[in-house]
C-alpha cells in the first residue's frame, strides 16, 4: 500500500496519480466530444454558420414577399430554429415577425451593407437585406452562436459552455489533487493525532498506552521512537519508584535496627545513673553491654555506608598489585582470633595452582570486606564448638573461595532472597544478633564488580555453603 512508503515516495506517487488520472479523463472527455460530433449528436461550432448561405439564397429568391406574414412558415422551414433566431423588419426597421424579439439597430446604415456580420463574443448577428431591383425593402436578421450545440436543444446546457471543455483538464487536476491530498492528509493525520494523544497522556503521567502505527515510513519511525521513549520513561519511573521505595525501606530499617541497641544503651546508662557505682563487677557488665550495642550500631552504619557506595553509579574498585598469599594469611589470623571466642574449629586450606607466585591486581580492601561479611555470617549461625572451613584455590587471574559451616544453614526462603537488600531471614537468627540484612547484598555487588559470581546452598549434612570467585582486574 502507498501509505507504507516514505513520504517522499508517497508525494511522488500521488503526483503521478493526479497527472495520469487527469490526463486519462481529459482524453476520454475530448474523445467523447469528438465522437459525439462525428455521429452528429453534437453539432460543430460552425454548423449554423454553414446554413446561412442557403438562407441568403432563399431571401434573395423571395425578396419582398418575405415582408408578408404569410411567408413566415415558409421562411421558418428554411431556418433551423433550434439554433438560429430571426426577425423580419421593413425598410423603416419596424418589426414584422420572427423569433428574435429584442432587435436593436443603432445604425440604420448597417442594413445597406450586403450580408453584414456583427460579432458579440460568440454571438453573431447577420443582416440580410431584402432587395427589389436596387432598393432596400427590408431586412432579415439572423442571430446564432459559434459554439458546439446539441442536436437536441434540451441538452445544450451540457455543452453550451465551450470554456468548460477547454478547462476540463485543469478541473480534473484540481479535483484529483483534492482527492489524493485528502487521502495523503489522512495518512499523515492518523499518526500525528496518535502522537498528540500520547503526549497528552504522558503529560497526565499515564504511560499505559500503545501507539498503534507501525508503517515503515518516517512517521512510523517517529512513532516507534516515541514508543521506545515511553517504554524507557516507564522503566526509568519504575526504577525511580523502586529507588524511592528502597530509600524508605532503608530509613525504616535504620530506624528499626538502631532503636534496639540505642534503647539498650539508654537503659543501661539510666541504671548506671541511679545505681551505686561501687560494684565494679556490675559496672563492668553494664559497660560491656553498652560497648557491644555501640559496636552494633556502628556496624549498622558501616553497612549502610557500604550500600550507598556500591549502589552509586560512579562506584569503582581500587585495584592494586597484592601478594595474595600474605593477604590470605593475615585474614586467617584475624578470623581465628574471632572464632576462638565460640571455640569454633577453623579449617583452612589454600591451594596455589600458579606456576609463579606473582602479585595479582585485585582490590584487597573490598575482597577483605566480602570475606568478613561471609565469615561473620557463619560465625553468627554456627554454634559453640562448631566447625567452619575455608578452602581457597588460586589460579592465574582467578581466586575461588569455598566457605562451609555446620550451623543452621539456609531455609528455602533464604535461598531465594538471601542476596536481596535488607533481607534478614528468620528474625530469631538475625535481628537479635545485630544482623542488618545487608552483608550478602554488599558482597554480591562487590564480587560482580570483580567480574565474579557468588552462590549459596546447604551442605549435604548440616550448615551453609557459600561459594564465590573473583577475577584479576
Amino acid at each position: 500500500m502507498i501509505k507504507r512508503l516514505s513520504f517522499k515516495k508517497q508525494f511522488i506517487w500521488n503526483f503521478i496519480f493526479i497527472i495520469v488520472c487527469s490526463l486519462t479523463l481529459s482524453i476520454l472527455t475530448y474523445s467523447l466530444f469528438f465522437i459525439l460530433i462525428d455521429i452528429g449528436a453534437i453539432l460543430p461550432s460552425n454548423y449554423y454558420e454553414q446554413k446561412v448561405p442557403d438562407i441568403i439564397n432563399y431571401v434573395e429568391e423571395k425578396s419582398e414577399l418575405l415582408l408578408n406574414k404569410t411567408e413566415k412558415k415558409n421562411l421558418e422551414n428554411k431556418i433551423p430554429l433550434e439554433g438560429i433566431e430571426y426577425a423580419v423588419l421593413d425598410d423603416s426597421l419596424s418589426y414584422i415577425y420572427g423569433t428574435f424579439k429584442n432587435v436593436n439597430i443603432e445604425n440604420k446604415d448597417i442594413i445597406y451593407d450586403n450580408n453584414e456580420k456583427v460579432f458579440y463574443g460568440q454571438n453573431v448577428i447577420r443582416y440580410i437585406p431584402i432587395k427589389k431591383e436596387s432598393s432596400i425593402k427590408g431586412v432579415v436578421i439572423l442571430s446564432y452562436k459559434l459554439t458546439p450545440t446539441a442536436r437536441n436543444p434540451k441538452y445544450n446546457f451540457l455543452i453550451s459552455n465551450e470554456f468548460l471543455l477547454i478547462l476540463s483538464p485543469f478541473i480534473y487536476i484540481i479535483f484529483f489533487t483534492w482527492l489524493f491530498s485528502r487521502q495523503f492528509s489522512k495518512n499523515i493525520n492518523k499518526p500525528i493525532n496518535n502522537l498528540i494523544t500520547a503526549s497528552e497522556k504522558i503529560r497526565e503521567q499515564n504511560l499505559n498506552f500503545t501507539i498503534d502505527y507501525d508503517e515503515p515510513n518516517e512517521l512510523g519511525e517517529l512513532c516507534q521512537s516515541f514508543e521506545n521513549m515511553k517504554n524507557e520513561l516507564s522503566i526509568s519511573l519504575n526504577r525511580q519508584w523502586n529507588i524511592e521505595q528502597e530509600r524508605k525501606d532503608m530509613i525504616s530499617a535504620i530506624a528499626h535496627d538502631l532503636r534496639t541497641p540505642l534503647t539498650i544503651i539508654k537503659g543501661h546508662i539510666e541504671v548506671l545513673q541511679e545505681s551505686n557505682l561501687n560494684n565494679k563487677e556490675r559496672l563492668k557488665q553494664y559497660l560491656n553491654t553498652i560497648e557491644e550495642n555501640t559496636l552494633r550500631a556502628i556496624n549498622l552504619i558501616k553497612d549502610m555506608n557500604s550500600v550507598s557506595e556500591v549502589d552509586n553509579i560512579d562506584f569503582e574498585l581500587s585495584p592494586s598489585l597484592t601478594n595474595v598469599i600474605e593477604f590470605i594469611d593475615k585474614k586467617i589470623i584475624d578470623y581465628k582470633s574471632l572464632l576462638n571466642k565460640k571455640h569454633i574449629d577453623f579449617n583452612v586450606s589454600v591451594e596455589d595452582m600458579r606456576k609463579n607466585n606473582d602479585f595479582m591486581n585485585i582490590d584487597s580492601y573490598r575482597i577483605s570486606q566480602i570475606l568478613d561479611n561471609i565469615i561473620f555470617n557463619s560465625f553468627r549461625f554456627t554454634p559453640e564448638y562448631g566447625t567452619i572451613s575455608l578452602r581457597i584455590y588460586i589460579q592465574n587471574k582467578k581466586i575461588t573461595f569455598h566457605i562451609k559451616d555446620n550451623g543452621f544453614g539456609f531455609s528455602s526462603a533464604d535461598l531465594k532472597n538471601v542476596f536481596k537488600k535488607f533481607y534478614c531471614g528468620d528474625s530469631t537468627r538475625s535481628k537479635e544478633k545485630g544482623h542488618s540484612g545487608l552483608g550478602l547484598y554488599i558482597s554480591k555487588c562487590l564480587i560482580e564488580k570483580h567480574k565474579g559470581h557468588i552462590s549459596v546452598q546447604n551442605n549435604e549434612e548440616d550448615g551453609a555453603y557459600v561459594k564465590f570467585y573473583i577475577n584479576e582486574l
